[in-house]
């Protein structure tokens, strides 16, 4: 079980063992991100997929450059996930096929594209395998080497935290907080699109409680009666024998989900229902705040454990470098924090 230390002031490492600092270098090719499709162009249609690479760019300003130089507006542009402002990225975009002459007008030093191939649909948030990583870190003394090997080996034969990073919930928590405020008056404010982010953000600080609870209380890999389990087809079920399927999540073959709380999120049972009962009253809200909201939550279920592939690290005397494949809405600072157990904001 996890000792006491709480990054970013709340949350628990599953991770135990002494920090090791360890910072992003200062280059957005530090910190590379390459998205994985979700299926490939389908070669006809009147869209267009487009793979970008953007340097030291927010996915917004990406396709706000694009729009202006295509005459578009910025909603026409479709994308399946927000990357990184400071970061070298690639991922692909959507637009209507007739704009295609257009694009050249786009590229500058911060912006280019890559390829392009017709389509036969928008591209939809969401639309997308995952996420590559190549990761540059300070580098580490040889006596820490191994303690980062050996949280390394864990989670490549467990699971991460699935927890959301400082992206979503703001410096100290602040989108969260503020989302919090948003639900307890029971109606968005000013500006659906920034109350929209601002309520995601009070989902994210929910589930991240839930998932910190879990983690302290020993249940990060054990379910519980009344847990709502996804299996790898992503169906869920309701756990009646805790025992048999903590088994199968050790197994991989399932895992636990945790709350995003609205109005279409299944509701779990029995002691699972207890748990996530409890990180409401700790921060004192209800369940209820998020079915009565206006306009309406959705909600879901989202998995607590998230398996990483293909990670490796080596070690040098300028660098420390972490390659890594996460699905699709999973944080990669996440991962760092667990493997040095310090925050890389």
């Amino acid at each position: 079980m996890a000792d006491d230390f709480e990054a970013d002031g709340t949350w628990l490492t599953l991770s135990t063992g002494a920090a090791i600092p360890a910072a992003v270098g200062p280059r957005p090719e530090d910190f590379r991100v390459d998205e994985v499709d979700a299926y490939p162009a389908s070669g006809e249609g009147e869209h267009l997929l487009v793979r970008i690479e953007k340097r030291g760019l927010s996915t917004p300003e990406a396709v706000h450059r694009i729009a202006v130089a295509t005459g578009l507006r910025d909603s026409e542009i479709g994308y399946a996930g927000r990357k990184d402002a400071r970061a070298l990225s690639t991922q692909r975009l959507s637009l209507p096929r007739r704009v295609e002459p257009l694009l050249a007008r786009a590229e500058e030093g911060a912006l280019r594209i890559l390829d392009t191939a017709a389509h036969n649909r928008k591209l939809r948030m969401g639309h997308l395998a995952g996420n590559r990583f190549a990761i540059n870190l300070s580098p580490i003394a040889a006596e820490q080497q191994q303690t980062v090997r050996a949280r390394a080996q864990e989670i490549a034969d467990g699971y991460l935290p699935n927890y959301f990073g400082h992206q979503r919930l703001g410096r100290g928590a602040s989108n969260a907080l503020a989302g919090l405020r948003l639900l307890a008056a029971g109606r968005s404010g000013r500006g659906r699109r920034n109350s929209d982010f601002l309520i995601s953000a009070a989902q994210s600080l929910l589930f991240n409680d839930l998932v910190a609870l879990r983690i302290r209380r020993d249940l990060f890999l054990r379910a519980v009666d009344g847990d709502l389990l996804k299996t790898r087809r992503g169906g869920l079920f309701t756990c009646t024998d805790a025992a048999a399927d903590s088994d199968r999540i050790q197994r991989r073959e399932v895992t636990i989900t945790g709350p995003m709380y609205g109005r279409k999120m299944m509701t779990p049972s029995g002691t699972a229902l207890t748990l996530e009962s409890e990180i409401l009253a700790r921060r004192q809200m209800e369940a209820a705040s998020f079915l009565s909201f206006k306009p309406p939550i959705p909600g879901t279920r989202r998995q607590i454990q998230v398996a990483v592939e293909d990670l490796t690290i080596e070690f040098s005397e300028t660098a420390t470098e972490i390659k890594f494949l996460l699905p699709a809405g999973s944080y990669a600072t996440i991962l760092v924090r667990e493997l040095m157990r310090v925050t890389t904001e």
